[in-house]
């Protein structure tokens, strides 16, 4: 009885003895195996790195109205960081932004104010959508001949553009208070809806019933 107690230990410190040899030629200087010992590593081939896009804004001095969705809070700035790691590189899309804005109005793009919001990733994480406003300085001269409007990111190519092209089309509505578009949100058939003023057919069935407009 005593043998087969000997026995079964040495078998257990033999199998033991092999597997610590194993980890240590796996571990080996030569082998090109894998290391045990912690220090700088590989990027890990199962984690997939994507890009993240945020906005950073600075600590405003007063709060605004959070009741109001349309309210203009300058100062925005989009980044879109290549992937999810303190390290990596950050890059601005809003001089991108302030530069198609300032083709269009034909100003300086050092002279325009920019709030940005409602970020949104489609679900194959290629396309962001978000809303901007930029307006040209100083902001309360000229904040009444603006609107919020849509714009996209391209991730892969790290383009923006205007999700409407036509301008005439984003500005439809200017001068009886509409044409701005905020919050949108993908679809799962990649449509976008999103939050807008341009409600003339509510408006106009307000106006069949003999009720005031008291929203738009």
């Amino acid at each position: 009885m005593q043998d087969n107690v000997l026995s079964k230990r040495a078998r257990h410190w033999s199998g033991l003895t092999l597997a610590i040899a194993c980890l240590a030629a796996c571990g080996g200087g030569g082998g090109g195996g894998v290391s045990l010992v912690s220090g700088d590593q590989d990027a890990d081939p199962v984690v997939v790195e994507i890009p993240i896009a945020y906005v950073r804004r600075p600590v405003p001095e007063t709060f605004s109205d959070l009741r109001d969705p349309l309210a203009f809070n300058p100062g925005a700035q989009l980044f879109l960081r290549e992937r999810a790691s303190t390290t990596a590189d950050d890059i601005d899309i809003t001089a991108q932004i302030t530069a198609i804005v300032a083709e269009e109005l034909d100003a300086d793009a050092e002279n325009l104010a920019v709030d940005i919001k409602g970020l949104e990733s489609s679900f194959d994480g290629k396309t962001i959508v978000f809303a901007a406003r930029v307006v040209p300085e100083p902001v309360s001269a000229n904040l009444e001949t603006t609107t919020w409007n849509l714009w996209q990111l391209d991730v892969e190519s790290e383009q923006a553009s205007y999700l409407i092209s036509s301008r005439i089309k984003r500005n439809e509505g200017l001068e009886s208070g509409g044409a701005q578009d905020i919050a949108p949100h993908f679809l799962p058939d990649d449509r976008i809806v999103f939050s807008s003023t341009r409600q003339i057919t509510s408006q106009a069935r307000q106006l069949n019933e003999g009720r005031a407009q008291i929203f738009s």
